[in-house]
């Protein structure tokens, strides 16, 4: 048969440094809370990083989308001898914080020449957004 006897008592000294250890040392203590500051610190950064990106991210699409549209309203224009006289202009506060100006240049078109057609450099710039954004298009004579 199995002896069933009570098993053995641990030595008193280890019950006692086990009582002794009741919480943390103030050195875990102080590299808890370094370790846990630099993560807030690093985190902190990257939610600064991030707010600044995705804002210039966005007011660069709006610029886009500003010099798109007055392209595509310079391509659906009827009239190809009033296009320089129309549309060569600067507009201030298109948006808030953002200009547009229009450049036309006209290549060709003199007795002779077999080019004739219109540069057409649209800039978007402003203190909404970091740089200028430009496109050119060119339009032929039609």
């Amino acid at each position: 048969m199995v002896d069933l006897q009570p098993l053995a008592r641990p030595a008193a000294g280890l019950a006692r440094g086990r009582r002794g250890r009741a919480g943390m040392s103030m050195i875990e203590v102080v590299v808890a809370v370094i370790i846990l500051g630099g993560a807030l610190l690093s985190m902190g950064m990257f939610v600064t990083n991030y707010t600044r990106t995705t804002r210039s991210t966005n007011a660069r699409a709006l610029g886009g989308q500003l010099v798109s549209t007055r392209l595509e309203t310079i391509k659906t224009w009827n009239n190809y001898y009033t296009l320089m006289s129309t549309f060569t202009t600067t507009e201030t506060d298109v948006l808030p914080g953002y200009n547009r100006r229009t450049y036309t240049k006209q290549i060709g078109g003199s007795s002779g020449s077999k080019q004739d057609h219109i540069l057409v450099t649209v800039s978007v710039y402003g203190k909404a957004i970091p740089d200028t954004i430009k496109n050119t298009i060119a339009i032929p004579r039609f």
